[in-house]
């Protein structure tokens, strides 16, 4: 799946670890852009995933496949998407690189790619579709795509732009085209809006500022700047009504009887303010480790 792939690009937009992502919120997002986009209503006639699962692999990555299967079936029967999914033979080999030290073996997917090419001409053939989204950016796509668009149809490319093949546009100028009649859709610019929300308290910073959360009222989020676990206590960084602050925290400041030492450098925190900062540091309280 191009996108499960990718989606560590998201992840380094807000500044996480990583980006779980609501397949769910993805498919009904899209669907109110392409609406907004040509000034239509829309109805989503089908929802297709592509994708492959592990076979012939070493068994101590066992958990690992079977989680995979899970998701597609999870798809499937909850969210009822069509899948498609095709095996990949890793001739009794781990199913990660990083677990083969030293082997040039390159697992070989091929079927996805053109699974999704027959199955966007196959629909085609039937006039199943007025347009059709794909998420993908890879070149493998354009022969099919140029098909949709000459029998008149509209295609809207869901896509990366640091993963997008430049078949399709002129990385040097993104408003220069490739592929004339695609209408470009730049997730990233609204990943936040199909983030898969955890149970707890969670904020999606862009450049320091709090773009989506769960939080209340009033709570700021920042990163640990410094710590001196010695002492103990520690600097926080935040941008507060549009300014970057520091605020300082011991530990007696902190929530949740969460130890000390888990407030490490860059850490997502969100705390209230006890005072605000003037000559010197302003003051935080409440401080808990966010989601991240």
């Amino acid at each position: 799946m191009w996108l499960c792939i990718n989606k560590k690009h998201f992840a380094k937009k807000f500044g996480r670890g990583h980006f779980p992502i609501s397949y769910e919120k993805l498919v009904h997002v899209l669907s109110d852009k392409v609406g907004h986009a040509f000034h239509a209503s829309t109805e989503i006639v089908a929802t297709h995933i592509f994708g492959s699962y592990a076979h012939n692999f070493d068994q101590q990555d066992d958990l690992i496949a079977q989680e995979r299967l899970k998701f597609f079936n999870m798809l499937e029967t909850r969210q009822g998407f069509i899948t498609h999914i095709y095996p990949v033979n890793f001739h009794g080999k781990r199913m990660s690189r990083t677990n083969r030290p030293g082997d040039d073996f390159v697992p070989q997917e091929k079927c996805v790619d053109v699974a999704l090419a027959t199955e966007l001409v196959d629909q085609l053939h039937y006039d199943t579709f007025d347009a059709v989204v794909v998420v993908a950016g890879d070149r493998d796509f354009v022969p099919p795509i140029h098909k949709v668009l000459d029998a008149g149809k509209r295609v809207v490319l869901a896509t990366i732009q640091e993963s997008c093949a430049s078949v399709y546009y002129d990385h040097g100028d993104p408003l220069y085209y490739m592929v004339s009649g695609i209408y470009f859709m730049k997730l990233e610019d609204f990943a936040h809006e199909f983030y898969n929300e955890p149970q707890g308290e969670f904020a999606l910073l862009k450049d320091g500022e709090v773009i989506h959360s769960n939080l209340k009222e009033g709570t700021k989020v920042g990163k640990i700047l410094h710590v001196a676990p010695k002492r103990p206590y520690g600097f926080i960084e935040a941008v507060v009504n549009g300014t970057l602050m520091e605020y300082h925290f011991s530990e007696d400041s902190i929530a949740n009887g969460t130890p000390f030492g888990r407030f490490t450098e860059n850490t997502v925190v969100a705390f209230c303010i006890a005072s605000s900062p003037g000559q010197q540091a302003g003051h935080a309280v409440n401080v808990r480790i966010l989601d991240a």
